[in-house]
């Protein structure tokens, strides 16, 4: 005879397996379902216990459910049908008649069990507080954090940074939450805890622009990124200039992706102060200022250009100034109209100044103010020493999964034909220029070849 025959052949024993497996579950519950979402580090012990639960919350409906069969289905239904017992028929049966066949009623028996097992189901998770359905959807993720295997934390913060679905990103931010704001993680968790946030709210932020621009002011992620403007972005301006360098660093970034205007001006005045010699934190305000959108800081960034020039934070500066030239639409505010004689007349000088690197960078930012005023600039630049060369690829890290790409490689005139064909266009004097060049064979046949398709497109438009 096998256990449950054994168990099921007393009603007794039925019910004693009953109340122990519930009083088991309710006299633990409290103490067991806190320790898991507290202190837990073993995921095979947490599904060891939630396990356990489960049996003993199927045990209990099990038992309970032959208990009221038995009570319920006529003819010792336990005994037939649970047990397997061959039980004679009542004496008051003709025995004339054709043998009595009762019911095994496994179909309403089924149905009692399954009401047994959602009902003690809910009374587990009251008792619980509602752990099962919290470990599936966050739990099992805390306790991964508070393990020591660092590398699982950081593939699973990757992991999280590209929630970006409206049923996962509550419990992808809380748990990234955790992750940076924890010191006693390790410094690579932490910043990796604060990457993710900013790659959801880079995420966010690009996703709002577009809603925005088709008139949709209410959505669940326009919801979410006002929360972390309003909740987290405080927090992150109060403290990145205090915190470890790296997390410092991914905090100014973060700041930076939520395009949030009021962390501009911190981020400003850090790289102001620390523009000589500019640190880690100067490079990522400066980058951060160009992944915000906000025009207002144009002026600002052209006045540490000279001091920053030629340091490697000109890199990110530079990216800063053509990102807000190029998606800032010229009429749209007099104080920034104002700035972009100032951009012309800076980067124009400083696209005469080595390193080579960073004239190219220099000349890219004119290029990308779409300025008329860079023609005469453009025309000396054209001319100057060191032209014909080949302009490098340049990224930079933004906390993103890849860099962001600053400048592709082109020859260095081929960018100064570019730049002139932005404002081309109904110019005379540009188109002069071109036709005085484009056979000249002091220049390679790739730029007298550029040259000709520029005048080819000049025409083309009028």
């Amino acid at each position: 005879m096998n256990l449950f025959r054994w168990l099921a052949a007393s009603t007794r024993r039925l019910a004693i397996l009953a109340c122990v497996s519930l009083a088991l579950v309710l006299s633990t519950a409290s103490i067991l379902s806190s320790w898991v979402r507290d202190q837990s580090s073993s995921m095979v012990l947490d599904m060891a216990i939630l396990t356990g639960y489960v049996a003993l919350m199927l045990a209990a409906a099990l038992a309970l459910a032959v208990l009221l069969g038995d009570k319920l289905f006529p003819h010792r239904w336990r005994e037939r049908v649970v047990l397997g017992m061959d039980i004679p028929a009542p004496d008051e049966v003709d025995p004339m008649l054709p043998p009595v066949i009762y019911k095994s009623h496994l179909g309403a028996f089924t149905a009692l069990l399954i009401a047994l097992i959602i009902g003690l189901s809910g009374l587990l998770e009251v008792a619980t507080s509602g752990l099962f359905a919290e470990y599936q959807r966050v739990g099992h993720m805390k306790t991964l954090l508070r393990t020591d295997n660092t590398e699982l934390k950081l593939e699973l913060l990757d992991e999280l940074s590209q929630a970006l679905r409206e049923t996962n990103i509550e419990s992808a931010l809380t748990i990234i939450d955790l992750a940076w704001r924890d010191k006693r993680q390790p410094a690579e968790v932490r910043t990796a805890g604060m990457d993710a946030l900013g790659r959801i709210s880079y995420s966010l932020a690009s996703s709002m622009d577009s809603w925005v621009k088709q008139g949709i002011e209410e959505h669940w992620e326009l919801d979410v990124l006002r929360e972390l403007r309003s909740a987290v972005a405080p927090e992150l301006r109060a403290r990145f200039a205090a915190e470890p360098e790296a997390l410092g660093v991914s905090m100014a970034l973060t700041l930076g992706k939520m395009r949030d205007w009021r962390s501009t001006d911190a981020l400003a005045k850090y790289a102001e102060a620390n523009a000589e010699p500019p640190d880690a934190r100067t490079h990522a305000c400066l980058a951060a200022l160009g992944l915000s959108r906000d025009a207002q800081m144009l002026g600002r960034l052209v006045a540490m250009a000279k001091a920053i020039y030629p340091s490697d934070a000109f890199t990110a500066l530079a990216y800063a100034t053509g990102e807000l030239t190029r998606h800032y639409a010229p009429g749209m505010n007099d104080e920034i109209d104002a700035v972009f004689p100032e951009i012309v007349s800076v980067f124009a000088a400083l696209a005469a100044e080595k390193p080579f690197e960073h004239q190219c960078l220099a000349l890219d930012v004119l290029r990308k103010t779409g300025d008329a005023r860079v023609t005469e600039h453009l025309y000396r630049i054209f001319e100057q020493d060191g032209a014909e060369a080949i302009c490098p690829t340049v990224s930079l890290e933004v906390g993103e999964q890849a860099p962001e790409l600053v400048v592709a490689t082109e020859p260095f005139r081929l960018r100064v034909i570019r730049g002139l064909a932005m404002v081309a266009v109904g110019n005379d004097e540009i188109t002069a220029w071109a036709e005085a060049r484009k056979d000249d064979e002091k220049y390679t046949e790739f730029v007298r070849g550029q040259l000709r398709e520029m005048l080819r497109l000049i025409e083309a438009s009028q």
